[in-house]
């Protein structure tokens, strides 16, 4: 039986782990579909490259805490969670998502995890702001983005370049007082309909 840290229907968190390494986890940087709309995805990934990286965050969990994403009927490892460069005064932090498993990327999951890393970061966190950095022609995720609740504040002109080409990125920003309304509203709409069914 699977314990996580964050349960949702569909997926859970649970922090990454060695196993982690034996999957296909450092694979999906090294597939252009996956980091299509990621910084990263020009410079080959190892397995090592990726043992790295997990030694390094685990060793330095100050201002970030990254979740492994994982299936719940399956039990797949298919994503990976993040909150970044977290300011513990100021109660800011920066969140991202990645499906690096292709036949998950339909079905509600990455609508779920997006709402799981938002609901942790304002409710057991206590983060005041989340901010998210999109490229610009992802425009699933500045949707899913947009349905939470997040509102743009900015445009970065040809951050990130992708394909021979320089494109623009997006900044949105949500506020734990516009998310809380947004539950408010979420839980009274969910009571009228209760209602209306009875």
């Amino acid at each position: 039986m699977n314990v996580y840290n964050i349960d949702g229907k569909l997926v859970g968190f649970r922090p990454l782990e060695e196993k982690d390494l034996n999957g296909n986890w450092f694979n999906w940087f090294n597939d252009p579909e996956v980091t299509k709309y990621l910084s990263r995805g020009a410079i080959p990934n190892t397995k090592e490259q990726q043992r790295l990286f997990l030694q390094n965050n685990i060793a330095d969990a100050t201002n970030q805490i990254i979740f492994a994403v994982v299936d719940k009927k399956s039990r797949r490892h298919i994503g990976v969670a993040s909150i970044r460069n977290i300011d513990w005064v100021h109660r800011n932090g920066d969140i991202a998502i990645i499906i690096g498993e292709k036949d998950f990327w339909r079905g509600g999951y990455a609508l779920e995890i997006y709402y799981l890393i938002v609901k942790y970061s304002f409710e057991t966190l206590n983060l005041h702001r989340l901010v998210t950095a999109t490229i610009a022609e992802n425009k699933i995720s500045l949707k899913y983005c947009e349905i939470l609740g997040f509102k743009n504040f900015g445009v970065g002109k040809e951050v990130f370049f992708k394909s021979g080409h320089y494109l623009d990125c997006v900044y949105s920003e949500l506020l734990e007082n516009d998310w809380k309304m947004i539950q408010d509203d979420s839980e009274e709409k969910n009571k009228q309909l209760k209602k209306r069914k009875k």
